[in-house]
């Protein structure tokens, strides 16, 4: 596996900025933006798969928003878990403003429900993790499978790729987390640097994404 690759890849096409800078832009579209980049950079991930020459997707507004519509109904299923861990967070917040504006507050109350959100916040930290760490497998499986909705939840390939090649989907994600800390970095630049940061994040998880998937599928 190459961890520099994915880094690296995007400024080999010429048209490098162009294409980062429209997929930027489309991203500004509330809701629909962010459907679309997903579908787009998953067009990376296809095309190491079923080993295509890597470029840059160029623009195909239905494709990658239907792509990216699909997807995220699949990641919206896995997300259920940690929604639901999220809400002894939400009742401990709330249980501590009431007791602040009390004459008479629950002390113990309080204090139980404060630890209950602290045990769950680290379950949610440790099941987003697991959940990042199999992504390959789940995005991989639906893009070989005609880009069935189902085929995300193909839960025994699914970790049985991931055991197959533990070490390639680990790198894969510290190159999501790397990804994800490079989005960010335009904020540095405001509007104008998150539009080419953003998709270029998205570009290099895609790229281990589908290296990973790779790996695994070359371990009988």
């Amino acid at each position: 596996m190459d961890f520099s690759a994915p880094f690296g890849f995007p400024f080999k096409d010429q048209n490098w900025f162009q294409k980062l800078l429209i997929a930027g832009l489309i991203t500004l579209i509330p809701i629909i933006g962010l459907l679309y980049l997903l579908g787009w950079g998953l067009e990376i991930t296809r095309q190491i798969i079923f080993g295509e020459p890597i470029v840059i997707p160029e623009t195909d507004f239905g494709k990658f928003l239907t792509r990216g519509l699909k997807a995220f109904v699949i990641s919206l299923v896995y997300s259920i878990p940690a929604m639901i861990l999220q809400v002894p967070n939400g009742i401990a917040n709330v249980m501590v403003e009431s007791s602040a504006n009390s004459s008479d507050p629950s002390t113990a109350l309080v204090g139980g429900i404060m630890a209950l959100s602290v045990c769950t916040g680290l379950l949610n930290m440790v099941y987003s993790l697991a959940l990042a760490f199999i992504l390959p497998a789940i995005y991989g499986l639906f893009l070989v499978n005609n880009e069935e909705i189902s085929a995300g939840f193909k839960f025994g390939e699914i970790f049985s790729l991931a055991k197959k090649a533990p070490v390639a989907f680990l790198l894969a994600l510290v190159g999501y987390m790397i990804g994800s800390m490079i989005s960010g970095l335009g904020v540095i630049a405001c509007i104008i640097g998150l539009i080419v940061t953003i998709p270029y994040g998205i570009l290099i998880m895609s790229h281990f994404y589908g290296q990973a998937y790779v790996e695994a599928s070359k371990v009988q």
